[in-house]
Parts: structure tokens; sequence; C-alpha cells
């Protein structure tokens, strides 16, 4: 994984991996459509008017998230109900879940 600097005119690196100029005051957003961390500018003794995007695909989650199982505790050979509670949960029928 590697920061990418986003180009506003034809420039080639040719240095290696990039990394962002350390800074302070820099504008951070997550782009969520195409998984990548986005830097802007900042304070590194003068202002930055510069751009990099980090690709955190590999290690960001699944887009869905379990926020509550109740009941918390069961028995364990199993066969108790149980309701799973989150957010960005598929309607379908077609849901296993697994305990282990």
């Amino acid at each position: 994984m590697s920061w990418m600097m986003i180009h506003t005119e034809d420039e080639d690196n040719e240095g290696g991996p990039l990394t962002p100029h350390e800074r302070e005051y820099a504008s951070m957003v997550y782009d969520f459509k195409n998984y990548r961390l986005v830097i802007f500018g900042g304070w590194a003794n003068e202002w930055r008017n510069d751009v990099y995007a980090l690709n955190i695909s590999s290690i960001v989650g699944p887009p869905y998230a379990i926020t509550e199982v109740i009941p918390s505790l069961g028995q364990i050979t199993g066969g108790s109900q149980v309701i799973v509670k989150g957010v960005g949960f598929k309607d379908t029928a077609d849901i296993k879940v697994r305990f282990t």
C-alpha cells in the first residue's frame, strides 16, 4: 500500500513510492466509492497546495456492521433463537449466521 499524488498536470514520479510531507492543518476525506483516503494541503513550513490519495481497500472492512446480538449469551448446545441488529444488511432470505 502506498500513497499516490493526484497530479493536476503531466508529471512523472521516478523516486519510488510517494509519501506526503509531514504537515498539520491538512484537510482529509474518505472516498467511499474508491476506498481512498484523500488529503489536501496543510502547513509544512509553508502552506501546501497538493493532494494525495491512499487506496485502503485492502484494509477496509465489509459494508455492514453488527451492533447488537440478543441475547448476548446462550446455551452451549445451541438451538437458541437470536436477533442480530446492525447496519448495511441486505434484505434477503439467503443469510447464514455461524457462531464459533
